[in-house]
């Protein structure tokens, strides 16, 4: 995406860039929304890593350190592909590999941690509907989204050592290197009795698609 490709973006879009920094002209894209204040736009990946175009954090709604595959699953997934590689490359029995596959896993993700939102209202655990307020399915999502996973606190990772004046070519990869265990959906579930039957049908079924597609693409 450069000047003119940007140029054509709906202005009130959604741009998310999660993939490689040089596929967006950073210097484009900052001035296309210093004249396009309604766009929105997340930056996971920049041009140039770790020395990133800074001014760029002060106009987006969310910079992060490249951090979308760092989960704690992620990081394990990567590591089992690297030794089932390994172990096929050396003729080890697969049968044995797998197994021992299964039982890192068990090991090292642990328990399942039930979500603690609610559809609920916190008297007597009636459903809002009922009681008068309401919510929407997308809106207890949103809940369960940001009780996982806050993105805003990882745009504040850079943020904050902006603020402090601290170099980004040392901050960026540092911010990587010591990156908090954050984990994916895979490791919640409901609790029935935290929701309204639509709300418990709502959150188990984003969660079961979310899942089945982070299982496609590990």
């Amino acid at each position: 995406l450069n000047a003119e490709n940007l140029s054509a973006l709906n202005p009130n879009a959604l741009l998310i860039s999660a993939g490689r920094g040089e596929v967006i002209d950073n210097h484009a894209l900052y001035h296309y929304i210093q004249k396009t204040p309604s766009i929105k736009v997340v930056l996971d990946v920049w041009a140039n890593e770790p020395d990133i175009y800074t001014p760029l954090m002060d106009v987006v709604q969310c910079g992060t350190p490249h951090i979308a595959g760092y989960s704690f699953e992620g990081k394990l997934n990567g590591s089992l592909m690297i030794y089932r590689a390994l172990a096929k490359h050396l003729g080890l029995d697969a049968q044995k590999v797998e197994e021992r596959i299964a039982s890192v896993r068990q090991a090292v993700l642990g328990e399942a941690v039930v979500l603690k939102s609610s559809d609920l209202s916190d008297d007597k655990r009636i459903p809002d509907a009922i009681s008068g307020g309401g919510q929407s399915n997308q809106n207890i999502i949103n809940q369960v989204i940001l009780e996982t996973y806050n993105i805003q606190e990882d745009h504040t990772l850079i943020a904050d050592s902006l603020s402090k004046k601290e170099a980004i070519l040392t901050t960026f990869d540092k911010l990587r290197k010591a990156y908090w265990q954050r984990r994916e959906f895979s490791h919640f579930y409901a609790d029935q009795s935290h929701y309204s039957d639509a709300g418990y049908t709502a959150v188990t079924r984003f969660l079961s698609a979310i899942n089945h597609v982070a299982e496609q693409t590990s």
